[in-house]
């Protein structure tokens, strides 16, 4: 019964055994690949191939993969990094006989990671700066802005201005001077209005001056056609004397009644004619000092009706 116990544990037991031994291989040849990457100066190959053997490297052995990334990590200037690396080494090893080493390097590496900045200035005051996204201040800037070694984004925005954004690559250790002139916004002009159409001119100050000399005219011309009518009429009566008596008396009658309707025409065009005169004179007097006042009356005269124009002044 205890050699079948002995087999089955020798038989649990290989396997491990055997993991342990390629995993140990396999950590070897990550570190003499990431030291030879080091050795070259290519640190960003070496720190993954350190990071590899990390995770294979027997507990034994971690401690001194920790150390190595750390030494990596501060030849690429990634200080916070390598300050963390270091601490966890001292961490694994605490009877590490470069303890005192290793915490001057650390001391060390503080200070210069608290020299690393940006020198930035900015032509205008009380404008906002925000370094990767984060708010760092306001100008003009008391102090260099604190960040880490490698690439920031920097933005500058001041109400009134364009936003500014600059990149800015910084070593471990060092300060870099950055500058920023403000823009002022171009301000819209207010948008071009198309003029307003000009009003209609008013009417004319003798409107009814004209209105009057209009119809003036158009009696005389009436009256002069209709007495022209009327002569010819007259005439035709009087070829017809000796003629049939029938057609003289409605050729006579014919031209006694143009002859009516030309005076009347004539009648009314002497009236619209001093109505026009009238009203030349009224119009062209201030319209708040103007009293006159035209009525146009029935008037009896010989021989027919007619009309007569009255008004004041």
């Amino acid at each position: 019964m205890r050699s079948a116990l002995l087999v089955v544990a020798v038989l649990l037991a290989a396997p491990s055994a055997a993991e342990a031994q390629m995993d140990e291989r396999a950590a070897r040849a990550h570190f003499e690949a990431a030291s030879s990457y080091y050795d070259q100066g290519r640190y960003e190959e070496a720190l993954h191939e350190f990071e590899e053997a990390l995770r294979a490297a027997p507990d034994a052995q971690k401690g001194l993969m920790v150390f190595n990334i750390g030494q990596a990590q501060e030849r690429l200037g990634r200080l916070a990094e390598a300050i963390e690396s270091f601490q966890r080494y001292l961490e694994l090893e605490p009877a590490a006989p470069d303890r005192a080493a290793i915490e001057a390097r650390l001391s060390n590496l503080r200070a210069r990671l608290g020299e690393t900045g940006i020198v930035l200035r900015v032509s205008e005051d009380g404008a906002r700066v925000s370094v990767d996204g984060s708010a760092s201040g306001t100008t003009p800037l008391a102090e260099p802005l604190r960040v880490a070694p490698g690439r920031h984004e920097i933005l500058i925005e001041r109400d009134g201005f364009r936003p500014f954004r600059l990149t800015v690559s910084v070593e471990a250790g060092r300060q870099v001077e950055a500058e920023a002139t403000l823009v002022a916004q171009e301000r819209h002009a207010d948008p071009v209005r198309a003029p307003r159409p000009a009003p209609p001119p008013p009417p004319s100050g003798r409107l009814w001056t004209w209105i009057g000399a209009g119809a003036t005219g158009a009696a005389l011309a009436g009256g002069i056609v209709l007495g022209v009518l009327a002569l010819g009429a007259s005439d035709a009566s009087n070829a017809e004397v000796t003629g049939s008596r029938e057609v003289y008396e409605d050729e006579l009658s014919s031209a006694e009644t143009l002859a009516l309707f030309a005076d009347i025409s004539f009648g009314a065009a002497v009236l619209a004619a001093g109505a026009t005169v009238v009203l030349f004179i009224v119009e062209g007097r201030p319209a708040e000092r103007s009293t006159a006042a035209l009525q146009l009356v029935p008037a009896s005269i010989a021989g027919g009706a007619g009309a007569r124009l009255q008004g004041r002044f």
